[in-house]
């Protein structure tokens, strides 16, 4: 383990915080492109569980007397919105899975980097719940990718 100063610390905290705005969006753009009850559901939990887990994260950081960042990047914004077209075109939800998976995939890397280092007290307990929770719904979204599953269409309406 290496010894992680308070600077290296607040930074990659807001690093996840930019990125879990990243996250909560893409989940509730899957959400909104399945006619599955029970996927949507699943897809609006994990972006509530995103937007839990950004403001704990935020919490921290300013525990540790930093300012946390503005959630969500621009070029998160900017592969949504591609992915959103890609789906549109292709009248399925694909793309906008995969940015899901993406998303889970790169903040695994990062809870881990930060779960190797020497962190104040309280803030591995609070790391670790969040990526285990990451993993998780990493082999949710792997499962789901070998599933037949159903989304609305680019043409249809949704009010």
């Amino acid at each position: 383990m290496t010894d992680l100063d308070m600077g290296t610390v607040v930074a990659a905290l807001n690093g996840l915080i930019t990125g879990l705005g990243d996250r909560e969006a893409a989940f509730t753009a899957a959400a909104g492109r399945t006619v599955t009850p029970a996927l949507r559901r699943a897809f609006e939990e994990l972006s509530a569980e995103r937007r839990r887990f950004r403001d704990d994260l935020r919490a921290e950081v300013e525990r540790l007397g930093g300012k946390p960042d503005s959630p969500g990047s621009v070029p998160g914004a900017v592969r949504r919105g591609l992915a959103d077209i890609e789906s549109r075109i292709r009248s399925e939800a694909t793309p906008a899975v995969q940015e899901c998976h993406l998303g889970e995939y790169l903040a695994l890397s990062e809870y881990e980097k930060l779960l190797g280092g020497v962190l104040p007290a309280g803030l591995g307990e609070v790391l670790e719940e969040q990526r285990e929770r990451t993993a998780s719904a990493l082999d949710f979204l792997r499962n789901l990718a070998r599933e037949d599953f159903q989304f609305v269409p680019s043409d249809v309406d949704r009010p």
